[in-house]
């Protein structure tokens, strides 16, 4: 998984406020594409949102939810 966020106003926090703009892509294990995702929000508010799982476009929601449980089922946690 590679992952990059950039806060203009503070690069060192993530300000939901903005302006921010962000970008993740996750991997297989052989190096394959499995999904990305890009969102902006400039100083006005205004938000731009592009994220795909599979090949397929998908809302901001549903690539959080597809990362989080792919992520998870690639490093279980030990209970």
């Amino acid at each position: 998984m590679y992952s990059h966020r950039n806060d203009s106003l503070d690069p060192g926090s993530h300000d939901p406020e903005g302006p921010y703009e962000w970008f993740d892509e996750v991997f297989a294990r052989n190096g394959q594409l499995l999904a990305c995702g890009y969102g902006k929000m400039d100083g006005s508010g205004a938000r731009v949102f592009a994220c795909y799982v599979l090949g397929k476009e998908v809302q901001y929601r549903e690539f959080g939810e597809w990362k989080v449980n792919s992520v998870g089922r690639a490093f279980p946690t030990e209970e």
